[in-house]
């Protein structure tokens, strides 16, 4: 799940643009790119649903990314813009804690 995320940040990011992987203390992990808002990201979770990118790919790394996350109790949280910027798009994975 974590490589689909990385994958995404570097396919569908500004070319040459950093990805930033984040593990926070609080049970939560984020990749972050650099690139152009992307409307209604929640929409992405779908099946073979796609933002409006050139970059190849079938619109599933989400949502398999979602389904993975289900079976263990954590949760996908997508935003766009990234948190605390005016770009970019954020993956944020909160895990269950014990």
């Amino acid at each position: 799940m974590l490589r689909n995320l990385i994958e995404n940040a570097l396919r569908h990011g500004a070319e040459g643009g950093e990805v930033v992987v984040r593990i926070y203390e609080d049970a939560r992990l984020s990749v972050i790119n650099q690139g152009p808002v992307v409307p209604v990201p929640q929409g992405l979770i779908k099946r073979f649903e796609r933002g409006a990118t050139r970059a190849e790919g079938s619109g599933l790394g989400l949502a398999i990314v979602s389904k993975i996350l289900q079976q263990i109790d954590a949760t996908l949280v997508l935003n766009s813009p990234a948190s605390g910027r005016q770009d970019g798009f954020e993956a944020t994975i909160r895990f269950p804690t014990a």
